[in-house]
Protein backbone atom coordinates (compact mmCIF):
# COMPACT_ATOMS: atom_id res chain seq x y z
CA UNK A 1 0.00 0.00 0.00
CA UNK A 2 1.44 3.39 -0.93
CA UNK A 3 1.33 6.50 1.27
CA UNK A 4 -1.45 8.16 -0.70
CA UNK A 5 -3.76 5.16 -0.34
CA UNK A 6 -3.03 5.10 3.42
CA UNK A 7 -4.00 8.76 3.70
CA UNK A 8 -7.24 8.27 1.82
CA UNK A 9 -8.36 5.62 4.33
CA UNK A 10 -7.98 8.00 7.29
CA UNK A 11 -10.02 11.00 8.36
CA UNK A 12 -7.86 13.87 9.58
CA UNK A 13 -8.57 17.12 11.41
CA UNK A 14 -6.72 19.85 13.28
CA UNK A 15 -9.54 19.74 15.82
CA UNK A 16 -10.21 17.07 18.41
CA UNK A 17 -13.41 15.43 17.21
CA UNK A 18 -15.43 14.58 14.12
CA UNK A 19 -19.09 15.50 13.79
CA UNK A 20 -21.39 12.45 14.05
CA UNK A 21 -18.48 10.24 15.15
CA UNK A 22 -17.28 9.08 18.56
CA UNK A 23 -13.67 8.29 19.47
CA UNK A 24 -13.44 4.71 20.76
CA UNK A 25 -9.68 4.40 21.24
CA UNK A 26 -6.63 6.66 21.50
CA UNK A 27 -3.65 4.91 19.91
CA UNK A 28 -0.89 7.41 20.61
CA UNK A 29 1.08 10.33 19.22
CA UNK A 30 2.38 9.96 15.66
CA UNK A 31 4.53 12.05 13.33
CA UNK A 32 5.49 12.42 9.70
CA UNK A 33 8.58 14.23 8.47
CA UNK A 34 9.93 15.45 5.16
CA UNK A 35 13.28 17.15 4.39
CA UNK A 36 13.52 18.83 1.01
CA UNK A 37 16.29 20.71 -0.73
CA UNK A 38 15.21 23.93 -2.43
CA UNK A 39 18.07 24.09 -4.93
CA UNK A 40 20.04 26.98 -6.45
CA UNK A 41 17.30 28.07 -8.89
CA UNK A 42 14.68 28.25 -6.12
CA UNK A 43 16.92 30.44 -3.99
CA UNK A 44 17.74 32.66 -6.99
CA UNK A 45 14.06 33.02 -7.91
CA UNK A 46 13.15 33.73 -4.28
CA UNK A 47 15.77 36.46 -4.15
CA UNK A 48 14.40 38.08 -7.28
CA UNK A 49 10.83 37.76 -5.98
CA UNK A 50 11.86 39.41 -2.72
CA UNK A 51 13.47 42.24 -4.66
CA UNK A 52 10.35 42.71 -6.79
CA UNK A 53 7.84 42.15 -3.96
CA UNK A 54 6.17 39.16 -5.65
CA UNK A 55 5.58 35.47 -4.77
CA UNK A 56 8.13 32.74 -5.36
CA UNK A 57 6.32 29.99 -7.28
CA UNK A 58 9.23 27.56 -6.97
CA UNK A 59 9.41 27.92 -3.19
CA UNK A 60 5.61 27.66 -2.87
CA UNK A 61 5.57 24.50 -4.95
CA UNK A 62 8.34 22.88 -2.93
CA UNK A 63 6.71 23.81 0.40
CA UNK A 64 3.42 22.35 -0.82
CA UNK A 65 5.15 19.13 -1.88
CA UNK A 66 6.98 18.89 1.44
CA UNK A 67 3.77 19.44 3.41
CA UNK A 68 1.93 16.76 1.43
CA UNK A 69 4.79 14.30 1.86
CA UNK A 70 4.86 14.91 5.64
CA UNK A 71 1.08 14.35 5.88
CA UNK A 72 1.36 11.14 3.85
CA UNK A 73 4.10 9.86 6.18
CA UNK A 74 1.98 10.84 9.20
CA UNK A 75 -1.01 8.90 7.87
CA UNK A 76 1.16 5.86 7.15
CA UNK A 77 2.43 5.94 10.73
CA UNK A 78 -1.12 6.24 12.13
CA UNK A 79 -2.39 3.46 9.87
CA UNK A 80 0.41 1.23 11.15
CA UNK A 81 -0.89 1.84 14.69
CA UNK A 82 -4.34 0.64 13.61
CA UNK A 83 -5.97 4.08 13.40
CA UNK A 84 -8.72 5.14 11.06
CA UNK A 85 -8.45 8.84 11.92
CA UNK A 86 -6.03 11.48 13.24
CA UNK A 87 -6.97 14.42 15.46
CA UNK A 88 -5.05 17.52 16.55
CA UNK A 89 -2.94 17.72 13.41
CA UNK A 90 -0.18 20.35 13.58
CA UNK A 91 2.38 21.20 10.88
CA UNK A 92 5.72 22.87 11.65
CA UNK A 93 8.37 24.18 9.25
CA UNK A 94 12.10 24.53 9.88
CA UNK A 95 15.21 25.33 7.87
CA UNK A 96 18.52 23.48 8.19
CA UNK A 97 20.46 25.73 5.77
CA UNK A 98 19.73 28.30 3.14
CA UNK A 99 18.54 25.66 0.67
CA UNK A 100 17.17 22.83 2.87
CA UNK A 101 13.76 22.93 4.59
CA UNK A 102 12.04 20.45 6.88
CA UNK A 103 8.33 19.90 7.45
CA UNK A 104 7.02 17.97 10.49
CA UNK A 105 3.36 16.90 10.74
CA UNK A 106 2.11 15.43 14.02
CA UNK A 107 -1.16 14.41 15.59
CA UNK A 108 -2.93 11.78 17.70
CA UNK A 109 -3.92 8.48 16.09
CA UNK A 110 -7.44 7.35 17.07
CA UNK A 111 -10.17 4.85 16.24
CA UNK A 112 -13.58 6.39 15.53
CA UNK A 113 -17.07 5.02 14.92
CA UNK A 114 -20.26 6.67 13.65
CA UNK A 115 -22.56 7.83 16.45
CA UNK A 116 -25.49 5.45 16.77
CA UNK A 117 -28.78 7.18 16.20
CA UNK A 118 -30.97 7.02 19.27
CA UNK A 119 -33.97 5.12 17.98
CA UNK A 120 -36.52 4.20 20.61
CA UNK A 121 -39.91 2.62 20.29
CA UNK A 122 -42.14 0.97 22.85
CA UNK A 123 -45.59 -0.57 22.86
CA UNK A 124 -47.82 -1.83 25.63
CA UNK A 125 -50.18 -4.77 25.15
CA UNK A 126 -52.82 -6.14 27.52
CA UNK A 127 -52.34 -9.87 28.10
CA UNK A 128 -55.29 -11.98 26.96
CA UNK A 129 -55.08 -15.06 29.18
CA UNK A 130 -54.60 -15.87 32.88
CA UNK A 131 -54.08 -18.82 35.22
CA UNK A 132 -56.87 -19.15 37.85
CA UNK A 133 -54.68 -21.39 40.02
CA UNK A 134 -52.27 -18.54 40.74
CA UNK A 135 -52.74 -15.68 43.18
CA UNK A 136 -51.36 -13.29 40.56
CA UNK A 137 -51.62 -12.85 36.82
CA UNK A 138 -49.61 -11.29 34.01
CA UNK A 139 -51.63 -8.20 33.13
CA UNK A 140 -49.59 -6.09 30.70
CA UNK A 141 -46.61 -6.68 28.47
CA UNK A 142 -44.24 -3.92 27.37
CA UNK A 143 -42.08 -4.40 24.28
CA UNK A 144 -39.31 -1.85 23.77
CA UNK A 145 -36.49 -1.27 21.33
CA UNK A 146 -33.57 1.16 21.62
CA UNK A 147 -30.46 1.24 19.42
CA UNK A 148 -31.10 -2.24 18.06
CA UNK A 149 -31.64 -3.82 21.48
CA UNK A 150 -35.09 -5.20 22.30
CA UNK A 151 -36.62 -6.06 25.66
CA UNK A 152 -39.78 -7.32 27.40
CA UNK A 153 -41.16 -5.94 30.66
CA UNK A 154 -44.21 -7.36 32.40
CA UNK A 155 -46.76 -6.04 34.87
CA UNK A 156 -48.14 -8.51 37.41
CA UNK A 157 -51.49 -7.96 39.14
CA UNK A 158 -52.84 -9.81 42.15
CA UNK A 159 -51.96 -10.57 45.76
CA UNK A 160 -49.51 -7.84 46.87
CA UNK A 161 -48.28 -10.10 49.68
CA UNK A 162 -47.03 -12.74 47.25
CA UNK A 163 -43.25 -12.38 47.51
CA UNK A 164 -42.36 -12.97 43.89
CA UNK A 165 -38.72 -12.65 42.90
CA UNK A 166 -38.75 -14.24 39.43
CA UNK A 167 -41.13 -15.54 36.78
CA UNK A 168 -40.39 -17.73 33.75
CA UNK A 169 -42.94 -17.63 30.93
CA UNK A 170 -43.60 -18.38 27.28
CA UNK A 171 -44.81 -15.38 25.27
CA UNK A 172 -47.01 -15.53 22.17
CA UNK A 173 -47.49 -12.37 20.10
CA UNK A 174 -49.95 -11.72 17.28
CA UNK A 175 -49.61 -8.84 14.82
CA UNK A 176 -52.30 -6.95 12.95
CA UNK A 177 -51.46 -9.20 9.97
CA UNK A 178 -52.20 -12.28 12.14
CA UNK A 179 -48.55 -13.33 12.09
CA UNK A 180 -47.55 -15.32 15.17
CA UNK A 181 -44.29 -15.04 17.12
CA UNK A 182 -43.26 -17.27 20.03
CA UNK A 183 -40.64 -16.61 22.71
CA UNK A 184 -39.87 -19.47 25.07
CA UNK A 185 -38.63 -19.38 28.68
CA UNK A 186 -38.42 -15.61 29.08
CA UNK A 187 -37.34 -14.70 32.60
CA UNK A 188 -38.65 -11.67 34.50
CA UNK A 189 -37.07 -10.43 37.74
CA UNK A 190 -36.95 -7.53 40.20
CA UNK A 191 -40.66 -6.74 40.35
CA UNK A 192 -41.32 -3.31 41.86
CA UNK A 193 -44.61 -1.83 42.95
CA UNK A 194 -46.15 0.78 40.67
CA UNK A 195 -47.14 3.98 42.51
CA UNK A 196 -50.74 4.09 43.79
CA UNK A 197 -51.31 0.48 42.71
CA UNK A 198 -50.92 -3.13 43.81
CA UNK A 199 -49.41 -3.94 40.40
CA UNK A 200 -45.72 -4.71 40.06
CA UNK A 201 -43.45 -4.07 37.07
CA UNK A 202 -40.39 -6.17 36.20
CA UNK A 203 -37.11 -4.82 34.94
CA UNK A 204 -36.50 -5.09 31.20
CA UNK A 205 -35.49 -8.53 29.92
CA UNK A 206 -33.44 -8.56 26.69
CA UNK A 207 -35.00 -10.54 23.87
CA UNK A 208 -34.53 -11.17 20.18
CA UNK A 209 -37.62 -9.80 18.52
CA UNK A 210 -37.66 -8.31 15.00
CA UNK A 211 -37.77 -4.54 15.48
CA UNK A 212 -40.15 -4.05 12.56
CA UNK A 213 -42.95 -6.08 14.18
CA UNK A 214 -42.99 -4.19 17.49
CA UNK A 215 -45.40 -1.42 16.38
CA UNK A 216 -47.60 -4.07 14.68
CA UNK A 217 -48.25 -6.22 17.76
CA UNK A 218 -51.95 -6.21 18.64
CA UNK A 219 -52.30 -8.94 21.27
CA UNK A 220 -50.25 -11.12 23.60
CA UNK A 221 -50.58 -14.33 25.58
CA UNK A 222 -48.27 -15.17 28.47
CA UNK A 223 -48.07 -18.73 29.78
CA UNK A 224 -46.36 -18.70 33.18
CA UNK A 225 -44.26 -21.86 33.50
CA UNK A 226 -42.40 -21.35 36.77
CA UNK A 227 -42.03 -18.72 39.46
CA UNK A 228 -40.04 -18.16 42.63
CA UNK A 229 -41.80 -17.09 45.81
CA UNK A 230 -40.35 -17.13 49.32
CA UNK A 231 -37.21 -18.65 47.83
CA UNK A 232 -39.06 -21.69 46.43
CA UNK A 233 -39.31 -22.65 42.75
CA UNK A 234 -42.90 -23.54 41.85
CA UNK A 235 -44.15 -24.96 38.54
CA UNK A 236 -47.44 -23.61 37.21
CA UNK A 237 -49.97 -25.67 35.27
CA UNK A 238 -51.06 -24.44 31.85
CA UNK A 239 -54.00 -26.72 31.12
CA UNK A 240 -57.15 -25.06 29.77
CA UNK A 241 -56.17 -21.54 30.77
CA UNK A 242 -59.19 -19.22 30.47
CA UNK A 243 -59.14 -15.99 28.54
CA UNK A 244 -59.32 -12.54 29.99
CA UNK A 245 -61.55 -10.02 28.31
CA UNK A 246 -59.84 -9.71 24.95
CA UNK A 247 -58.42 -6.24 24.32
CA UNK A 248 -56.37 -5.75 21.19
CA UNK A 249 -54.11 -2.77 20.98
CA UNK A 250 -55.27 -0.11 18.54
CA UNK A 251 -52.04 0.85 16.74
CA UNK A 252 -53.67 4.00 15.34
CA UNK A 253 -53.97 5.38 18.88
CA UNK A 254 -50.58 6.81 19.83
CA UNK A 255 -51.59 8.49 23.08
CA UNK A 256 -54.69 7.91 25.21
CA UNK A 257 -56.88 10.81 26.19
CA UNK A 258 -55.85 11.99 29.66
CA UNK A 259 -52.94 10.62 31.70
CA UNK A 260 -53.22 7.13 33.13
CA UNK A 261 -50.67 7.29 35.95
CA UNK A 262 -50.04 3.56 36.23
CA UNK A 263 -49.52 3.08 32.51
CA UNK A 264 -47.41 6.23 32.29
CA UNK A 265 -45.01 5.03 35.01
CA UNK A 266 -44.89 1.54 33.56
CA UNK A 267 -44.06 3.00 30.16
CA UNK A 268 -41.28 5.32 31.30
CA UNK A 269 -39.72 2.55 33.39
CA UNK A 270 -38.83 0.76 30.14
CA UNK A 271 -36.98 3.79 28.72
CA UNK A 272 -33.14 3.89 28.78
CA UNK A 273 -32.59 7.42 30.10
CA UNK A 274 -34.13 10.54 31.64
CA UNK A 275 -33.73 12.26 28.26
CA UNK A 276 -35.98 9.67 26.60
CA UNK A 277 -38.50 10.01 29.44
CA UNK A 278 -38.57 13.78 28.84
CA UNK A 279 -39.16 13.30 25.11
CA UNK A 280 -42.03 10.89 25.80
CA UNK A 281 -43.57 13.19 28.43
CA UNK A 282 -43.35 16.20 26.11
CA UNK A 283 -45.00 14.19 23.33
CA UNK A 284 -47.92 13.30 25.62
CA UNK A 285 -48.32 16.92 26.65
CA UNK A 286 -48.24 18.18 23.06
CA UNK A 287 -51.03 15.79 22.12
CA UNK A 288 -53.25 15.98 25.22
CA UNK A 289 -52.00 18.88 27.36
CA UNK A 290 -52.42 16.60 30.38
CA UNK A 291 -49.01 16.98 32.05
CA UNK A 292 -48.91 19.23 35.09
CA UNK A 293 -46.24 21.97 34.77
CA UNK A 294 -44.66 20.82 38.03
CA UNK A 295 -44.23 17.27 36.70
CA UNK A 296 -42.76 18.56 33.44
CA UNK A 297 -40.34 20.70 35.48
CA UNK A 298 -39.17 17.64 37.44
CA UNK A 299 -38.54 15.55 34.32
CA UNK A 300 -36.79 18.43 32.54
CA UNK A 301 -34.51 18.98 35.53
CA UNK A 302 -33.51 15.31 35.60
CA UNK A 303 -32.79 15.33 31.85
CA UNK A 304 -30.62 18.44 32.22
CA UNK A 305 -28.67 16.94 35.13
CA UNK A 306 -28.09 13.82 33.06
CA UNK A 307 -25.83 15.80 30.73
CA UNK A 308 -23.42 16.42 33.61
CA UNK A 309 -23.75 13.30 35.76
CA UNK A 310 -24.52 10.53 33.28
CA UNK A 311 -27.60 8.31 33.09
CA UNK A 312 -30.29 9.36 35.62
CA UNK A 313 -33.13 7.14 34.40
CA UNK A 314 -33.67 5.51 37.85
CA UNK A 315 -33.50 8.85 39.65
CA UNK A 316 -35.99 10.37 37.21
CA UNK A 317 -38.49 7.52 37.65
CA UNK A 318 -38.14 7.76 41.43
CA UNK A 319 -38.81 11.53 41.41
CA UNK A 320 -41.90 10.95 39.25
CA UNK A 321 -43.15 8.28 41.67
CA UNK A 322 -42.69 10.72 44.55
CA UNK A 323 -44.60 13.36 42.65
CA UNK A 324 -47.62 11.12 42.09
CA UNK A 325 -47.60 9.91 45.67
CA UNK A 326 -47.75 13.52 46.91
CA UNK A 327 -50.68 15.89 47.03
CA UNK A 328 -50.19 16.83 43.35
CA UNK A 329 -51.87 13.65 42.12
Amino acid sequence: MDNNSAKRELMITSGYNFENYVITDYLGFCTGECVLGTGFLSALEAGISDLLGSNSNLYEGKLGSAKQSALDNLCSHAKHLGANAIIGIDIDYTTFSSDIIGVIANGTAVRIEPVKTQIHSSVQVDIDNYNPDLSFRAATLFISSANGEQAFSMVLSGDPHEKLTAVSADIYLTTVFEDKFTFKNIGFVDFKKIASSIDRLSTATPCRIPTEIIPLVKSAQVIIKKYITDGKIISATDNNLPWAKKRERDISESVSQGLNVEKYIAQISSFPSATEILKYTQAINENNNCIHPELLKIVTSQANLERMYGNLKDSCVEEIRKYFSSEHI
